[in-house]
């Protein structure tokens, strides 16, 4: 059991590190984004019942299915005074605060004025979600959260949010901002570089955990995935004077980022001026997914449109580390997760491929079996028959994606 002492060490020391170099942020490596996937395909389940209700908006409690396990407590907020649909504003509160807090609801309410939905999680071990032997020890629940799948799972429950807010009419999941504070600002750099349908967030009093840090951390430190953001803008809020979230630490993280991004320096410790900063962020807010998004998702989309092939031959498959079947056409054939194995079944595989006029696949893989040596196996294959992988991927590392999330064609 790690002592408070210890884990109040260990947190000074990853947030307050020396600076990184920008030989080191360049040399950093490949961000490990298949730790953050999870089965969007699993049902949300979702449960709502009005929370609160005046003439600016309607709050929502909402529920719905972790990815992992439990449900997910939520308020979703719905404004009454623009015209649906509303783009979306996650929030992300900070360590031991819960998605009520005054802060949070000070922020949602002032972006249903402006015509937002805004979505705001339990981070797991937070709000509702809290363990009764929990009060009072914020150091042991992030260390909990590290330690067993809790952070990981927290970012994929917000993902899930944003695919609850998709099956809603008075919401456009075309356009999407986050705001994190604290905790909920170091989870979002992960969480805006690992899903694309985020296009701009605004990180309050967050920062980098450090270059030094072990490999369980580095697997958490925003300032690994934060380059993925891009070319999606960034601002970040900070006190010059913060103990907790050092400037160095907050340093590191925007040096990680790549353009667009912008950071604004208050003179004050582990807070910034409400009135101050919600002039950045409704600025923000505005430029970047209100009114700008539209354009960029609309020239996606028309990109998207062009590049689709005729689905007249295209064949459907899973790869995991259980035999799957390739699903198409009246063939039955399968990925393992080592074809050097199976020679033979190989040369059929190949044959029925052939012989089928197959001209397009498309992967759609459970990440819990996930195996990649199959997936480049197969590609292997697919591609000496001039198969392109071009249409919908569930769950695949980056560099095997397009900025539409759709398989590259390489």
């Amino acid at each position: 059991m790690i002592s408070r002492r210890c884990c109040w060490l260990f947190l000074v020391a990853l947030l307050s590190a020396a600076p990184v170099l920008a030989q080191d942020v360049a040399a950093a490596p490949k961000p490990p984004v298949e730790l953050y996937a999870y089965d969007s395909s699993l049902p949300l389940n979702p449960e709502l019942q009005i929370h609160e209700e005046t003439a600016d908006w309607t709050v929502y409690h909402l529920t719905y299915d972790s990815a992992k396990e439990g449900r997910v407590p939520a308020l979703l907020g719905i404004p009454k005074d623009a015209e649906p649909p509303h783009p979306l504003v996650l929030f992300q509160h900070g360590l031991t605060d819960h998605k009520n807090g005054d802060g949070a609801r000070s922020l949602a309410s002032g972006l249903a004025q402006d015509g937002y939905a805004t979505l705001r999680i339990d981070a797991q071990y937070h709000g509702e979600r809290a363990r009764e032997e929990d009060k009072g020890k914020f150091l042991e629940i992030f260390f909990d959260l590290l330690q067993d799948g809790g952070w990981a799972q927290t970012i994929a429950d917000q993902r899930r949010g944003i695919d609850y807010c998709e099956t809603r009419d008075d919401i456009d999941c075309r356009r999407v901002g986050y705001i994190g504070v604290s905790m909920g600002a170091i989870m979002g750099g992960t969480t805006c570089a690992v899903d694309e349908r985020i296009d701009g967030a605004v990180l309050i009093i967050g920062g980098a955990l450090g270059p030094q840090a072990d490999e369980r951390t580095t697997a958490v430190d925003p300032a690994t995935f934060i380059p993925l953001m891009s070319p999606r803008p960034l601002l970040m809020l900070n006190g010059k004077n913060d103990d907790l979230v050092k400037p160095a630490s907050a340093e590191r993280l925007f040096a990680a980022a790549k353009e667009p991004k912008r950071i604004v320096w208050y003179d004050t410790g582990h807070w910034v001026p409400p009135d101050e900063s919600w002039l950045e962020i409704s600025a923000f807010m505005a430029k970047n997914v209100r009114d700008a998004a539209d354009d960029r998702r609309g020239k996606k989309e028309e990109e998207v449109s062009r590049d689709m092939p005729d689905t007249t031959n295209h064949i459907a498959f899973d790869v995991s580390q259980t035999a799957q079947a390739f699903l198409g056409f009246g063939a039955q054939i399968w990925a393992y997760p080592n074809s050097d194995d199976f020679p033979k079944l190989e040369e059929y595989r190949r044959q029925a491929l052939d012989e089928l006029n197959i001209k397009y696949v498309r992967i759609m893989d459970n990440a819990a079996h996930a195996t990649w040596k199959g997936v480049e196996d197969t590609r292997a294959m697919t591609d000496e028959l001039g198969i392109k992988w071009v249409l919908m991927v569930w769950f695949a590392p980056s560099e095997y994606l397009t900025p539409e999330s759709r398989l590259k064609d390489i």
